[in-house]
């Protein structure tokens, strides 16, 4: 792979924690070494190729920070530090911000959680986020033999405190590690996939680039060699997001008998290794789109997606006609597939050359079938529906109050009288 220079950071601190606004529009990282009292975030802007010193928000005299990305959801820039565990314990990462629209620091802590390995020696690392928010981090540890991917759910928070929000790191993947690389950069290209940098151990200076499946931390392929190796590299950034897959539910109308228990449906999407944030149930008794959706989740360029609809608590599909259509919500609404079914498979598409990476919504719509007519019908000789006399005294479900119909075959007799409460 080919490395091509685009700017050259300004001197003053060793650099890192890189964060691109998505577009390619700008950039930001910090001086990785903070004091007591401050640290230097350097913003990027892409139009003018020039380079702007900001205060930012300290963690610390003597910290390090290693990893940043900007959530192209809030725009925020969000830089780490990442702290030593024990043998048994992670360590910790504390989280940062910086308002990249009005290019000030947020004050105070955004949030913490554990790293996704254990380890007594220092860690390396970085962070990234899909589009939905949520936050990826690759980290490795000095004189480790392992290295993880872990992945913490958004929208982390928007604004700091004394300690920051705690949050959850869930696993997705561990990755053997005996060479003791150092893993440190991390981000997702426009066709779905995480990449994670590593780099040699020193004194070499080769970096490589390994494809991810982001739903279920699978390597993709072998990795592959940056060509530059004047030094290695420490950060990875990019200023595309990822695609994303979302099927939602619009109830046309509800069929006549449903009730709130018996008329829900459940959403999913399986393939390409989604186990987690695929499904959804609805609520409610309203009309028209419902919530919540499902995902939305990652979707990778040519993976094979299932969607499907199912009733629940009672209800039934086959008291509605199912129809459904795929668009691509990034890309002025272009349409993708439609049907009549309750399932389907879904080709996720390529990213065009200049288009968006692909939001596809898919929306199921069930429009409700005619209710069958009722009828009580009498035992032979006996009495029907609309028998004053006899059991029942239902109202009729055609005719008059004898039960005599003018249509012909509405559930009765070929002369079209039905239960006429005379035994006929």
């Amino acid at each position: 792979m080919t490395a091509t220079v685009v700017s050259k950071i300004p001197q003053g601190g060793m650099t890192n924690a890189l964060g691109i606004l998505p577009g390619g529009t700008g950039a930001y990282l910090v001086n990785r070494t903070g004091t007591a009292s401050s640290i230097v975030v350097h913003g990027y802007d892409a139009a003018s190729g020039t380079w702007t010193k900001y205060p930012g928000t300290t963690p610390g005299d003597g910290v390090v920070v290693v990893a940043g990305a900007i959530d192209p959801a809030s725009r925020i820039y969000y830089y780490a530090a990442l702290g030593t565990g024990t043998t048994t314990t992670p360590g910790k990462v504390t989280v940062y911000g910086f308002n990249t629209q009005t290019n000030t620091a947020i004050p105070g802590v955004i949030a913490t959680f554990d790293l996704p390995i254990t380890s007594r020696f220092s860690a390396n690392g970085d962070i990234a986020f899909d589009a939905s928010g949520n936050l990826y981090i690759v980290t490795s540890a000095n004189s480790s033999n392992n290295a993880a991917i872990g992945v913490v759910p958004g929208p982390l928070p928007t604004t700091g405190s004394a300690t920051g929000v705690a949050l959850t790191d869930t696993l997705l993947t561990t990755i053997n590690n005996p060479q003791q690389r150092q893993y440190n950069g991390i981000a997702f290209n426009n066709s779905g996939e995480l990449f994670i940098e590593f780099s040699s151990p020193a004194p070499s200076t080769a970096t490589f680039l390994q494809a991810v499946n982001p739903n279920n931390g699978a390597l993709i392929g072998q990795a592959k060699q940056l060509s530059d190796t004047t030094f290695a590299s420490v950060d990875l950034g990019a200023c595309s997001t990822n695609p994303t897959l979302t099927p939602q539910k619009n109830i046309a109308g509800r069929f006549a008998t449903s009730t709130t228990s018996n008329d829900q449906f459940e959403l999913s999407i399986t393939g390409g290794g989604i186990s987690s944030g695929n499904t959804a149930t609805t609520t409610g008794t309203t009309t028209g789109v419902q919530s919540p959706a499902a995902g939305p989740v990652i979707g990778v360029a040519n993976t094979t997606y299932t969607l499907t609809e199912t009733a629940v608590s009672g209800g039934s599909l086959d008291n509605y006609t199912s129809t459904y259509a795929c668009v691509d919500t990034a890309n002025a609404n272009a349409p993708v597939t439609s049907g009549t079914a309750t399932s389907f498979e879904l080709h996720f598409p390529a990213t065009q050359q200049g288009a968006n990476s692909p939001r596809i919504l898919c929306t199921f719509t069930n429009t409700p079938k005619p209710a069958a007519p009722f009828a009580d019908v009498g035992e032979v000789g006996g009495a029907g529906v609309g028998d004053r006399g006899g059991a029942g005294g239902d109202v009729p479900a055609c005719g008059d109050e004898h039960g005599q119909c003018d249509v012909v075959g509405c559930g009765g007799e070929r002369d079209g009288v039905l239960g006429d409460g005379y035994g006929s």
